[in-house]
């Protein structure tokens, strides 16, 4: 079966992040990175640093979380219940 692959980008409300879910249904898993995008506030030195970061790394990315079907569950039941704290 060929990978069936959902994706979302959430932009923080900071606007200097991207925060993409992608979910492969293959391997059940779902894989959370979090994308810098204003790099107009780096000097030429960071930027050098990002560029070759992602040059030689392959990751644009600054960090990321893989969350199994499971966890997934619990990350889903924890939004519902403060959710309702919130009401």
């Amino acid at each position: 079966m060929a990978t069936k692959i959902k994706e979302l980008f959430i932009k923080c409300d900071c606007h200097t992040e991207i925060l993409n879910i992608e979910r492969d249904d293959d391997v059940g898993m779902y894989y959370f990175c979090i994308y810098e995008v204003d790099k107009n506030k780096m000097d030429w030195k960071q930027r050098f640093r990002y560029c070759w970061k992602v040059l030689t790394s392959g990751k644009a990315f600054n960090d990321q979380m893989v969350l199994s079907e499971q966890s997934m569950n619990e990350l889903a039941e924890f939004n519902k219940q403060t959710n309702k704290l919130l009401d």
